[in-house]
């Protein structure tokens, strides 16, 4: 494949991903509420999907956020600092991700943290 074919392809992944995103937020907002601990969880893992270039996963991580609540699975014990994934922390989420350039390779290896959020 031809570099430049296969970084349009890459854009267009994560042009996807992010509409996908956007538009499960923008169904939330049309109902007047805050996503429930379910869509914070799959929603938040879409924004790592997409941050980490795994851009073809996120839709997944989408559909599952918004699966109507008797096809899911009750049993999964979500964490709680999900509870902070307001729909604010969401939209913001939003406008970082697009401002990330492409990756044109997903990036599955740890996180690795900087500045003041360095442990020592």
């Amino acid at each position: 494949m031809d570099p430049d074919d296969f970084l349009l392809e890459r854009t267009a992944e994560k042009v996807a991903s992010i509409a996908s995103v956007e538009a499960a937020l923008t169904a939330i907002e049309r109902q007047r509420r805050e996503p429930d601990p379910w869509e914070r969880f799959h929603l938040a893992q879409a924004f790592v999907m997409i941050f980490n270039g795994i851009y073809r996963a996120a839709p997944i991580d989408v559909d599952l956020a918004m699966l109507p609540p008797a096809e899911r699975v009750t049993t999964m014990a979500i964490p709680a600092v999900f509870g902070d994934c307001t729909l604010t922390v969401l939209r913001e989420a939003l406008r970082a991700v697009k401002a990330e350039p492409v990756r044109p390779f997903p990036h599955v290896g740890p996180v690795r943290l900087t500045g003041a959020d360095r442990q020592p």
